[in-house]
């Protein structure tokens, strides 16, 4: 079973998310939240994830600093980013801070599951 933690500012893209990825067999989101902070909030009172899908633009704590804090601090937690930025200096950005994945916000659904899958099983996901 793969847990997931969805972090992603804008509601309907979270709820939309957590509806599609937790309708898959064999993942299932464990909580969701709207920026990073957040995210640190849910693994300190003892929710465990294998993953956390995190937007790259949030309040508070983006997602690069919420990687690069998850490979210090929760090492065993991986990191995919989402995000509408296809450039590769971001794409680099993301590697740099921890990420194991990164996904566009536009990719098929498909991808973004394969991309979960792939993650959880100990490879990694960059365009």
């Amino acid at each position: 079973m793969i847990r997931l933690i969805i972090a992603e500012d804008n509601e309907v893209v979270r709820q939309s998310l957590g509806r599609m990825l937790g309708a898959e067999p064999g993942i299932v989101m464990v909580a969701s939240a709207t920026t990073g902070t957040e995210v640190l909030k849910i693994l300190r009172s003892g929710i465990t994830a294998d993953i956390v899908l995190a937007d790259m633009n949030m309040p508070e704590m983006d997602g690069i600093e919420l990687t690069a804090y998850l490979k210090t601090e929760y090492p065993a937690v991986k990191v995919i980013i989402l995000t509408m930025h296809s450039k590769q200096v971001f794409l680099e950005r993301a590697r740099n801070a921890g990420a194991l994945g990164y996904v566009l916000k536009h990719a098929e659904m498909n991808e973004l599951i394969g991309a979960v899958r792939l993650v959880a099983d100990g490879g990694s996901y960059f365009l």
